[in-house]
């Protein structure tokens, strides 16, 4: 039902014309739009174009306005309005004189709204490769891009690295397809590694990790290249930050802990990824059995800086690591942290979720309402997740979108030339469409990512379990020996950390946390552990 509003809401004006008079327009009309068009008159010439597409008898003309309709639309900064027209031009294919330019309209509202959904899904279906042929090559780019995006999305994985595939290196989009191809290289890695299919994820990785440095290496890691690279792609600066998590991640999926945790720690404190990070580090230092810089890693993790930062599987990871060394103190400690601050979201985190009485738009206010009333249902989501949420890139799209839209709406009825004309009055149905339509697709993005967080918590409540059990038949079996459940009457302390130099102290830590300490602390590990026991 979603996917015909959608399609209804960009064949609403494809319909215009036939409900249109038949009465000749005027001679020299579309001349008249023409010259407004041209001298910048942009708000004269969509209301002349709109008559010439809605009255002129001559095809060629009514062809010429509808696109350039939409073009004197899109310069006004109305790109939900521009979109209708493009699309009108895009779907009568390739027999429309504008066709190729009618995409490329698309595409180019595609970028000024961020929309990486509902265009993209438009151009997929009427995709033509034979036509498009003959596109401006940056413009087919682009539209490589958003549909290889699309397609990634749906997990059609070897459909999508063939579109990102044909980018051409020249555009501005390159460095983003290269990177969605080594992200689908990851995730293959990811399924090769479940089916047990040891040499296909090694060689997914490997690309993935190729793919990469090659975005990387569009830095020539000089100055002078970099700052051509600045200038030529988009997001280029973010893009190689990511790649050094993912370096790090795919070192990590191949097994090389080692490798892993020298990316990791390339990640810059204070940046945007270094939370994820410390727990990605985390769990890499536990892989090579380093327990004492594992919690150190988690202990910034868990600093007051991160205090609302949603990460249940770190205080896991804690309970583990202290399991595996016999603390079961300290393992149930972290296990009635996650209890307290996650476990017990569940219910209220479910009634939420699965409340059929909400609708979509009540959803929807997580995200596109700053502040929340108290009689808001969404204002009972628990603030961590709340963030947790809106921490995704989409939100800002959603957001973005919807601001571009309430500022449309006011411009075309602020616009005096259109005062009581029937393309106001479309215009703004259009818009109205939309916003409605978005606040829809918002609502089913959050209640989406409620439902994942439930079942995520849920997950790990079960590790919990698995944890405290295990932790119940250890201590009965040191009941058994004979051998006392308190720690600190068995095994002993591990040696001191390694003091690298003068920069660097040891003293107990005394719940205090300094910035300047963050990401440096390393615990020493006491093994409590009967011998021959791990």
């Amino acid at each position: 039902m979603r996917r015909k509003r959608i399609l209804a809401l960009f064949a609403m004006l494809s319909t215009l014309a036939a409900a249109s008079a038949s009465a000749q327009a005027p001679a020299g009309l579309i001349n008249k739009a023409v010259e407004a068009y041209n001298a910048g008159d942009l708000a004269r010439a969509a209301l002349l174009f709109y008559e010439v597409r809605m009255t002129d008898t001559v095809a060629g003309n009514r062809a010429q306005a509808e696109y350039y309709l939409g073009q004197s639309l899109f310069k006004m900064g109305m790109y939900q309005s521009a979109l209708a027209y493009f699309n009108a031009v895009f779907v009568a294919g390739p027999a429309h004189p504008y066709y190729l330019k009618g995409g490329e309209g698309l595409i180019n509202v595609a970028k000024a709204l961020r929309d990486d959904t509902l265009i993209p899904s438009q151009i997929n279906k009427y995709y033509n490769s034979q036509e498009f042929a003959g596109m401006d090559p940056m413009a087919l780019s682009r539209i490589n891009f958003y549909v290889g995006l699309l397609l990634y999305r749906q997990e059609k994985y070897g459909e999508s690295l063939a579109f990102l595939g044909a980018v051409d290196p020249k555009s501005s989009i390159y460095a983003k397809a290269l990177f969605l191809q080594a992200i689908i290289h990851t995730r293959l890695g990811v399924r090769y590694n479940l089916a047990g299919q040891e040499a296909q994820t090694q060689q997914e990785y490997d690309q993935a990790i190729k793919l990469f440095e090659q975005i990387l290496d569009l830095s020539g890691h000089t100055k002078s290249r970099a700052t051509r690279a600045l200038a030529t792609y988009e997001d280029i600066q973010r893009l190689w930050q990511l790649c050094t998590l993912n370096l790090a991640r795919s070192y990590y999926g191949k097994g090389d802990y080692a490798k892993a945790v020298v990316y990791y720690a390339r990640i810059p404190r204070f940046s945007q990824d270094w939370a994820d990070a410390l727990f990605e580090i985390g769990w890499s230092f536990y892989m090579r059995q380093e327990y004492g810089k594992s919690l150190g890693a988690l202990h910034t993790l868990h600093s007051p800086r991160f205090s609302d930062l949603f990460h249940p599987e770190s205080w896991i990871l804690k309970a583990t690591i202290y399991f595996q060394v016999c603390l079961y103190d300290e393992s149930k400690a972290a296990l009635a942290y996650f209890k307290d601050h996650y476990e017990s979201q569940l219910p209220d985190l479910k009634a939420i979720a699965t409340d059929a009485s909400l609708t979509n738009e009540q959803y929807a206010s997580l995200l596109l309402r700053d502040q929340l009333e108290a009689s808001d249902p969404m204002s009972k989501v628990p603030l961590m997740i709340r963030k947790a949420i809106l921490a995704n890139p989409r939100v800002e799209n959603f957001r973005h979108f919807l601001r571009s839209l309430d500022k449309e709406a006011k411009a075309i009825a602020d616009t005096s030339e259109w005062k009581g004309s029937r393309l106001a009055e479309e215009l703004s149905g259009v818009v109205t469409v939309q916003r409605n339509l978005l606040e829809k697709t918002a609502g089913g993005f959050v209640k989406t990512n409620l439902i994942q967080t439930f079942q995520t918590i849920q997950g790990f409540v079960g590790h919990a379990k698995m944890i405290q059990l295990e932790i119940i038949t250890r201590e009965r079996g040191l009941l058994k020996a004979n051998l006392s459940i308190k720690a600190e009457e068995r095994g002993k302390l591990a040696p001191r950390p390694h003091v690298p130099d003068e920069t660097w102290n040891y003293w107990p830590f005394r719940q205090e946390y300094w910035e300047d300490e963050l990401g440096f602390f390393q615990y020493t590990v006491r093994r409590a552990c009967p011998e021959g026991q791990q």
